[in-house]
């Protein structure tokens, strides 16, 4: 059974954020999601892929994310994480 802890929004325009767990936010005390693993993956690849393990910088926890980047007229518009 597959379980995610949390699922996410990340804008590129903006740097704010949805999450389903937390509701919108903007970015603040140094987090970014423009900046995570995830979102860089995401942005270089422009696929749907998952991270190497890393340390989640909410739970401090070893993670790993399914990314999935969303684009409107070839541009990207941010990315969908899990």
């Amino acid at each position: 059974q597959v379980k995610f802890s949390s699922i996410y929004i990340g804008y590129e325009k903006t740097g704010n954020s949805i999450d389903a767990q937390y509701g919108f936010s903007t970015p603040k005390d140094g987090y970014d999601p423009r900046k995570r693993p995830w979102y860089i993956k995401a942005k270089k690849t422009k696929q749907v892929g998952f991270t190497k393990p890393y340390i989640d910088s909410l739970t401090k926890r070893l993670t790993i994310t399914l990314y999935v980047p969303y684009f409107k007229d070839s541009s990207l518009q941010g990315v969908l994480a899990a």
